[in-house]
């Protein structure tokens, strides 16, 4: 072992220790209909119930997707209710 400038123990790792993780790449997550939040919100659900994620973060998320939904759930009213006064006048 060497000693590096801190005094600590420098350990050399040959690559049949390394643990290779591989890495999941994911399609660009798309969050724009309430139905996609909720299937989004599912699956937050179940990677917490596996213990995947902690319960904490899944909260956090969650909470921010349902916020997500509300809006555009107030902007598809919106846009209805325009198009109703439209047709009104």
């Amino acid at each position: 072992m060497m000693e590096n400038g801190n005094d600590k123990a420098l350990q050399i790792v040959t690559a049949e220790a390394l643990v290779v993780t591989p890495y999941r790449s994911r399609a660009r997550l798309r969050l724009s209909t309430v139905h996609e939040c909720t299937r989004e919100m599912g699956r937050i659900y179940r990677e917490a119930r596996n213990k995947q994620i902690d319960t904490q973060t899944a909260t956090r998320l969650c909470y921010i997707l349902q916020s997500l939904a509300a809006m555009i759930r107030d902007g598809d009213l919106e846009r209805r209710i325009e198009l109703l006064e439209q047709l009104r006048k």
